[in-house]
């Protein structure tokens, strides 16, 4: 027999409100200190290179650690600026058709610098055959780019990387093959999820946010898209990029390109 009942009223106003001025505050502040840490490194690629004189073997040992410091900065707060855009939906996107092949290819070139202070060899297979996808070449350079960049981090010197694209008849597939440290079967549904970090990859470096993966999935998945690993723990990893030819809302739908 019902005697009575409690009804509570909870006003999440001011909840509501804190969240979005902490966002906010996220944003701005990571956008102040990008400014001035990508200042700092070029200095010190300047001095590196022998602008401001011939340095011993010593001081350029130093400034290299300092530089690597740097570049571990720019890429956290990089990387925290584009999780808070895109939680409050103002990451835009400017969709076109773009040679997929050639899209790709161009990433691995960028990446090649880093991958040879490493020892490591990045190599390519592109089988598109000049095959056009409708992407947002901005973002979703930004989203390879971390998957390129973990198999760089978490591969051993001397190895190799293979990235790989290919058409299919319904999009392209994209992938990346590491021999690196890989990831234990029960970790490898969390890559994904935000500051998340394999135990494995914690004790390679101790650096990183978790948060390249989540970014990642966030954008491919804006194209229609998916993201997966294959990966055996001590053997390497394959991250595949699947994007259909055109952006897709829902099933069949083409999805409007916004900016």
């Amino acid at each position: 027999m019902l005697l009575g009942y409690v009804k509570i009223v909870r006003d999440v106003t001011i909840e509501t409100l804190v969240e979005t001025h902490k966002k906010d505050l996220v944003s701005i502040v990571s956008h102040q200190l990008l400014t001035p840490l990508t200042g700092t490194k070029w200095i010190l690629k300047s001095v590196l290179e022998g602008d401001a004189g011939i340095l011993t073997p010593k001081q350029s040992d130093m400034i290299k650690k300092g530089l690597t410091a740097n570049e571990q900065m720019v890429d956290l707060v990089t990387d925290i600026l584009d999780v808070s855009k895109v939680e409050q939906a103002k990451f835009a996107y400017k969709f076109e058709p773009v040679d997929i092949g050639a899209f790709v290819a161009k990433l691995v070139v960028d990446h090649q610098e880093k991958a040879g202070s490493r020892q490591i060899s990045l190599e390519q297979k592109i089988q598109t055959n000049g095959k056009l996808i409708t992407l947002d070449k901005e973002r979703l350079a930004i989203a390879i780019a971390n998957v390129v960049d973990n198999a760089i981090d978490y591969s051993p010197t001397g190895s190799s990387i293979m990235v790989r694209a290919e058409a299919t008849s319904t999009g392209a597939n994209i992938s990346v093959t590491d021999h690196g440290i890989g990831v234990a079967p029960g970790e490898q549904a969390k890559l994904f999820v935000k500051f998340y970090r394999a135990e494995n990859a914690k004790r390679v470096r101790t650096s990183g946010t978790g948060l390249g993966l989540y970014l990642a999935k966030h954008i491919v998945e804006a194209h229609g898209g998916s993201i997966s690993c294959a990966s055996k723990e001590g053997e390497g990893s394959t991250f595949t990029i699947n994007l259909p030819d055109k952006p897709m809302d829902k099933p069949g739908k083409s999805q409007a390109a916004f900016v």
